[in-house]
Order: structure tokens, then sequence, then C-alpha cells
């Protein structure tokens, strides 16, 4: 993956999809629930013969247990997320999801660019295989990787998520030279899947 070995973070049903799944446990990628599931079952660590009650955990709990272990194991893989926890246009910024930043541990922001004449791949099709289509019946597809500096959060960020994750947003937005009318730190991937689903319920 990029710039040497890394591992990501992916919705757990993707470790079922043909190739993708295999390309997926080679990588390590870490498998968290989707919005459908808000927890994922994770047996206890405890090896007591006792009954142990199987634990719930969220995504955001999954992604800042792993960089704590990462922290304490330097033979784990660094884990890659994009924060904004869906796709859409590069034209945008919408607000991040606190798991990256949960850890309070430094953060390498990278951006993501991808010039095109007809085909924008970062996935603003409707569905996956539409998506592929377009992509694979396209001559050239291009990619920009763009490496900030590494943000160091001070105590503040440490003990505040939320804050951690909007001043990461702004050094972001700053590089994408993006207007304050195309970001958000309040609306996020939640709250655009509720309007879209209000919406086909209003068409219906």
């Amino acid at each position: 993956m990029m710039r040497g070995k890394t591992t990501a973070v992916a919705v757990d049903w993707l470790a079922s999809v043909p190739l993708i799944g295999g390309i997926a446990r080679a990588y390590h990628i870490l498998h968290v629930p989707g919005a459908a599931r808000k927890t994922a079952q994770v047996a206890p660590v405890d090896a007591s013969p006792a009954p142990q009650k199987i634990q719930h955990i969220t995504a955001t709990e999954m992604i800042g247990n792993y960089q704590h272990r990462r922290a304490d194991d330097p033979l784990l893989l660094p884990l890659m997320i994009f924060p904004e926890g869906t796709t859409k246009a590069g034209r945008c910024l919408i607000k991040f999801r606190k798991g990256a930043f949960l850890a309070g541990l430094p953060v390498q922001p990278v951006v993501l660019r991808y010039p095109h004449r007809h085909v924008d791949i970062s996935w603003v099709q409707p569905g996956v295989g539409k998506n592929i289509f377009r992509v694979l019946t396209q001559w050239i597809n291009r990619v920009e990787v763009h490496w900030l500096d590494v943000y160091e959060p001070s105590p503040a960020e440490q003990q505040d998520p939320p804050l951690f994750a909007d001043n990461v947003h702004e050094v972001i937005r700053d590089n994408l030279q993006l207007p304050p009318e195309r970001c958000s730190t309040t609306v996020g991937n939640v709250e655009i899947a509720r309007y879209l689903s209000a919406k086909r319920r209003a068409a219906a």
C-alpha cells in the first residue's frame, strides 16, 4: 500500500466479497462493523476458564484500540484511515469521524486528488458496479498523493477527539484550497445517509 507497509479500515462485509476479501486478508485489513450493525462481537482477552460475556464494541472503539496497540507494538502495521467514512466528490470536505483521533496520537495527513476529464474515480457514481465499470472503461485513471506534515496533537486535542478532528480537517481543507461553503465539520456521512433516506421515503 502507500509508502511502504500499511493496513487500512474497511466494513466487515467486504471480507466475504470474492477477490476483494482475499486482498483484504493479505493486507491484514481491520474490519469494522458497518452502519447497519453498530457494534462488533469481540471475544474477551482473559484466558480464565470462567464464563465470560462477549464484548460489543463500536467501529470507533476498534480503531482507537488498534492505534493504542500500534503505539505499544511497532511491529503492527500503521493504520490508513479515510476519516470522512464515505466516498464523495473531491470538491468538498465533510465532517471527520473521530475514530482516527480517539487515541490522541500523531497523525500523518494525506490529500488525494483525482485529475480527470471524463470520469471522477472518487466514487461519486451510484452503485459499486457502475463505478467499477466506468473506472475500468476509462483509458487512464490518475491520482495525486500529497503528504502533509505530521500533525502532533496538543494536550487539549488529546483530551478532545472532535477538536483534534476539526483541526486536522482545517489543515486538509487549506491544502485543497476549498471555499468555506464546500466544507463542513457538522455534516458527515451519517447526516448525509439520513437525508438521502428521508428523500427516498418522500419520493416513494
